[in-house]
């Protein structure tokens, strides 16, 4: 197998096709050499692996029982981490991924992420002061009210972090801490599938993070954000039918070196309420559509 930036991935049976289409753009792009580790979600079938190793270069799939017994293992003395685990899937890729990663900067990119452009090296840390990269959001979309914001038992998260492509250094992957934070969103959580993403923002901050200018990397939300200096958009649930409508220049050459990152900003209770308000009131606006 080629060498090259190790690119990891969280895929069940029902997402074969889009990630090998989304994958597969990743490998087709990037001007550096890639390979992937696809982490099976638990529901993958045998011709499901080899649909992936067939139509994705330099691919390993690892299966539940090459890892469960090691992440059970680690988890051991943090309860809230196994119940979370044991609750959702989405904790697959906070827990087992980097848990069993041998590379000291963990690459993950959601298999609804499609590349548009040539790149090189844009998963990377390059600056000091960062340790690790993550999308920018257009919501706070977090397993947290806004009370969990402020007080003595207060979560301090990312404002607007994205978790569908990050790089982060292991050094500041530190389960106490996901536990201490687990301990006070779990028991009162009503969306168990925003938690992951909530634990990254948490970490993220902790560790001294950075955010891909949203003119390059974006989470997609109509067709207007399909702009010409697109490098990569993430198509979300609400945005998957706009996956192949595709007006950009891919001729464009990218060196992502000149890629703006700007740093991490905490959320604070104003911001998240706002937030929160313009998303329930864009929910109303689809549903009266």
């Amino acid at each position: 197998m080629k060498k090259g930036v190790n690119i990891y991935s969280l895929i069940g049976s029902r997402g074969i096709e889009l990630g090998i289409k989304c994958l597969g753009s990743l490998y087709k792009y990037s001007k550096d050499s890639v390979r992937f580790t696809i982490y099976d979600d638990g529901t993958m079938l045998p011709n499901d692996r080899d649909k992936l190793i067939s139509n994705l270069p330099n691919t390993t799939i690892v299966e539940n029982k090459d890892v469960d017994e090691i992440v059970k293992q680690k988890l051991g003395e943090f309860p809230f981490c196994k119940e979370y685990r044991d609750k959702s899937v989405f904790a697959k890729k906070l827990f087992d991924i980097p848990l069993t990663a041998k590379e000291k900067h963990i690459v993950f990119c959601d298999s609804d992420i499609k590349f548009f452009k040539t790149f090189h090296n844009l998963l990377e840390l390059r600056n000091d002061d960062i340790n690790c990269i993550f999308m920018r959001d257009y919501q706070n979309a977090y397993g947290i009210r806004p009370w969990n914001l402020i007080g003595k038992n207060r979560v301090e998260v990312a404002s607007g972090l994205n978790s569908g492509l990050f790089v982060f250094n292991k050094e500041y992957y530190d389960l106490k801490f996901i536990e201490n934070i687990l301990s006070r969103i779990l028991p009162n959580c009503t969306k168990l599938f925003w938690i992951e993403q909530t634990c990254w923002a948490a970490l993220a901050l902790n560790a001294g993070g950075g955010l891909w200018d949203t003119n390059k990397i974006k989470v997609i939300r109509s067709k207007a954000c399909l702009t010409k200096d697109l490098i990569a958009g993430h198509f979300v649930t609400g945005s998957r039918g706009l996956i192949d409508y595709v007006t950009i220049d891919q001729k464009r050459y990218n060196d992502t070196k000149g890629i703006k990152i700007n740093h991490i900003q905490k959320l604070t209770m104003r911001k998240f309420i706002r937030t929160e308000i313009s998303r329930i009131i864009r929910i109303y606006k689809q549903k009266s559509r």
